[in-house]
């Protein structure tokens, strides 16, 4: 779209670049956390406009994880207004996050389900602006990495929160090696950055190939890296696409221009 290309030229000007779960015991039993989840869904008006034909949209980022999805998080952001001139409603990435805290598979860690329980309010606060945006035939962005954890989130439950809509969901695939290299990365930070003593590194951080032999390390790049991100939403039945962070345009710009 025009928009688009232009929000894209706008962003490229101004050379805005941005850079498990064990198992465990639930602290509810399952049916008590999907009556929890189900009360969250709250149902498709009945009296919505005759003469709108077509679903509003819903365009679902889900990373995976190191593949610029702060870059995107935060040009949307910036650039909310014009998403608004399009009769796009941005749900913050932050509130997003909730989406793979609450909508995940029953048999997840007790951390997960408190956490989510925790912050209900929040989470009745976000899908009733998905439902005010359906009501109001509006479409919605969602863009969330969190939502690459596939060995925790239930696509099925994204499903049912988002009935009403025309579901995209996009995939962005970052070469593995250079992907990997990224969340090695990350993760090196992200422990120093903590309350940790850099001394009590674990052996999987010590460097690059200490981390790709990990077997912890490796059960989570197996489901998090794209290829396996993107077959798990087509699965699913969603219409999946796949943007390629090395394509010719940067990222963002690839984001903006979704057809």
């Amino acid at each position: 779209p025009k928009r688009a290309r232009n929000l894209a030229d706008r962003h490229l000007n101004e050379k805005h670049y941005l850079s498990g779960g064990r198992k465990a015991k639930l602290p509810i039993n399952d049916l008590e956390f999907e009556n929890f989840v189900s009360r969250q869904l709250l149902p498709l008006s009945s009296d919505t406009d005759p003469i709108q034909t077509e679903l509003p949209r819903a365009i679902v980022h889900v990373g995976p994880r190191s593949t610029g999805s702060s870059a995107i998080q935060s040009s949307i952001g910036k650039y909310s207004a014009e998403f608004e001139n399009d009769n796009y409603v941005y749900l913050a990435s932050s509130n997003a996050h909730l989406l793979s805290q609450c909508f995940a598979h029953a048999s997840i860690s007790d951390h997960w389900v408190e956490k989510c329980v925790r912050k209900s309010d929040m989470l009745d606060q976000m899908v009733q602006n998905i439902t005010l945006a359906r009501q109001e035939h509006k479409n919605i962005l969602i863009s969330s990495e969190s939502l690459d954890s596939i060995m925790l989130v239930n696509p099925t439950k994204i499903k049912e929160l988002l009935q009403g809509f025309d579901v995209h969901v996009v995939v962005t695939y970052r070469r593995f090696f250079d992907w990997i290299v990224s969340n090695f990365s990350q993760a090196y930070r992200d422990y120093q950055g903590g309350w940790h003593d850099w001394r009590s590194i674990p052996a999987g951080l010590k460097n690059i190939a200490s981390y790709l032999s990990d077997d912890q390390v490796k059960a989570q790049y197996a489901g998090f890296y794209a290829p396996e991100v993107y077959r798990v939403y087509k699965a699913a039945g969603f219409k999946t696409q796949i943007l390629n962070y090395h394509s010719g345009d940067d990222i963002v710009s690839s984001f903006f221009c979704l057809e």
